[in-house]
């Protein structure tokens, strides 16, 4: 049975990304304070860092897991029979109003200086990855492409922004003097059916 997303599942994805977004730009700045360096210079930042520090800081309020196999979240699906694989996803988010780990809100997968949102021959963007998980996955309403970008990136690249766009600036200033934040562009998954046990 394929149904709209229910008013109470669009309030708890926006509370849940703007929750996000601020525990993502407070990872980035935590991050910057022990390595004393700016967000995107190198050593680059690691794209656990950040959905560890999520994890741990969001996980009193939503069920996450982090380096999910697919073939664990495939198991949930309603209609889509479960294929063999070996892919991981960066974290699943689970829908704190069942409070269960069947009930899957979003998958997210993290990026270091860039929302991998761009199709470009012969290298999938994260987005491009999320979209084909959508073609296996049912039970999931919403996809998530994150990471922590400078204004400028932000600036360059709004116009095209194919998704819904969230960010939250990085607290502090930076050596560079440049703006960073974190942002998530969030998609809908057109094949999504209610979990129904």
């Amino acid at each position: 049975m394929d149904v709209s997303t229910p008013l109470d599942q669009t309030d708890t994805i926006t509370s849940f990304m703007n929750a996000f977004c601020k525990a993502g730009a407070e990872a980035v700045r935590c991050y910057v304070d022990i390595s004393h360096s700016d967000p995107l210079d190198p050593p680059y930042m690691p794209e656990y860092f950040v959905s560890s520090y999520i994890l741990q800081h969001l996980g009193s309020r939503w069920v996450m897991t982090l380096e999910t196999n697919l073939n664990h979240i495939m198991c949930l699906n309603q209609s889509i029979p479960a294929k063999n694989s070996k892919r991981r996803v960066d974290m699943v988010i689970f829908d704190p109003i069942t409070n269960a780990k069947s009930t899957i809100l979003a998958l997210a997968e993290f990026k270091n200086g860039k929302l991998d949102y761009e199709t470009i021959p012969s290298k999938d963007s994260d987005r491009d990855k999320m979209l084909r998980l959508f073609s296996l996955i049912d039970t999931c309403p919403y996809g998530i492409v994150c990471g922590w970008i400078d204004q400028r990136w932000l600036d360059y690249h709004q116009p095209r922004l194919p998704d819904t766009l969230f960010t939250d600036v990085v607290p502090g200033s930076f050596r560079d003097k440049n703006t960073y934040l974190f942002g998530a562009l969030l998609m809908k998954n057109h094949n999504f059916h209610t979990r129904i046990d």
